[in-house]
């Protein structure tokens, strides 16, 4: 009788942000295409690793993961001071491997939430890490941050959603399409809310002079109140808000190009190997786009920013588009190959006899 696997414990973010989704999805996608094996996923806001519950995952599960997203952030709710939610001096009772993937830290340019990782924060993080069978991280920058805290053995890898496969919506797309996305209500963005919308109008409207349809793709239903906005200039803009990131990267890989605010829709572009415009807010964009090689498309929003310093970018991806594609998929096709090692890594983890 074939043994039945006992499932991976995944903590994430579970929330609203359909870029959360799409990672989580893609780790999932990209664990079953070596192993059938159930995933359970646990919230990293609300679900807190108590003794008992470490006894029973001990128990019933072959792994745990925590992964995805910018996990090596300050999070005063939790108790362990970052976003997993568990005491540190609990992290030895773990006796299942602890696979850390593809975990990233989040700084914004100016009114930053988040701040340089605090003492406490940061002895969990080198604890867990000590503790780890597998880590890895999603950007050069938050390899140095373990690098700097004296952790070692680590890897780098893409974050997971630039993997996601695209799946068609219901909806029709028209052929000469280009996706946009703006948000304002984090914090620093609140401050450039006027700015923003002259910005995304005067794109609009530039790209619908060119005979561009546009669809304002929303990465969390917070954004409904942006795309209102807008089309009360534009009415026959398009919209996408559903719970669907694989259709998500559908609509990116049938646009021309895209302008994105939000980090995952340059990931999901770059899924769909679209070239993108990133309107940056966070340090986390400069490193995505500098790693596929589009720094030259990446903008920091602010005072001076203004709408030629945009439609530069895009007389240059529109010139440029057949090249860009050519080397985005290099860089994707690379960054594949390294993904797939670090997953043959987690996935001989669950195949070890106490694994299984």
């Amino acid at each position: 009788m074939q043994s039945v696997r006992k499932p991976i414990w995944h903590y994430w973010v579970m929330s609203s942000n359909r870029g959360d989704m799409g990672l989580n999805q893609s780790i999932h996608d990209l664990i079953h295409r070596f192993i059938d094996i159930p995933i359970a996923n646990f919230s990293v806001k609300h679900e807190t690793l108590t003794p008992a519950k470490i006894k029973q995952m001990n128990e019933e599960s072959s792994m745990l993961l925590i992964g995805g997203s910018g996990l090596y952030s300050n999070y005063v709710n939790s108790p362990s001071g970052w976003y997993f939610p568990c005491e540190t001096e609990l992290f030895k009772e773990i006796k299942i491997p602890i696979v850390l993937y593809a975990i990233g830290s989040n700084n914004h340019f100016e009114y930053d939430t988040f701040g340089v990782l605090s003492d406490k924060a940061k002895k969990s993080i080198v604890e867990i890490n000590r503790l780890a069978s597998l880590s890895s991280v999603r950007d050069m920058r938050t390899f140095g941050i373990l690098r700097g805290a004296g952790v070692d053995g680590h890897y780098q890898i893409a974050d997971p959603a630039c993997f996601l496969d695209p799946l068609p919506p219901k909806m029709l797309l028209p052929k000469k399409l280009v996706a946009i996305n703006f948000i304002d209500y984090s914090v620093m963005l609140k401050q450039y809310s006027v700015s923003l919308l002259d910005l995304a109008c005067k794109l609009c409207d530039s790209l619908k002079r060119r005979e561009y349809s546009i669809i304002f793709v929303a990465h969390d239903c917070l954004e409904h109140s942006f795309y209102l906005k807008i089309k009360e200039n534009f009415p026959d803009l398009f919209y996408y808000n559903e719970d669907n990131p694989k259709e998500m990267v559908y609509i990116y890989s049938k646009s021309d190009f895209s302008v994105g605010i939000r980090c995952h829709s340059n990931i999901f572009s770059f899924a769909g190997n679209t070239p993108m415009i990133s309107l940056m807010y966070d340090i986390k964009q400069i490193e995505f786009m500098r790693s596929i090689g589009m720094e030259d498309f990446a903008l920091h929003i602010k005072k001076n920013l203004t709408f030629d310093d945009i439609l530069l970018r895009v007389d240059n991806i529109i010139v440029n588009n057949k090249k860009i594609r050519k080397n985005l998929m290099e860089t994707k096709n690379r960054f594949f190959d390294t993904e797939f090692s670090f997953v043959r890594k987690v996935v001989d983890l669950i195949n070890k006899p106490n694994g299984a």
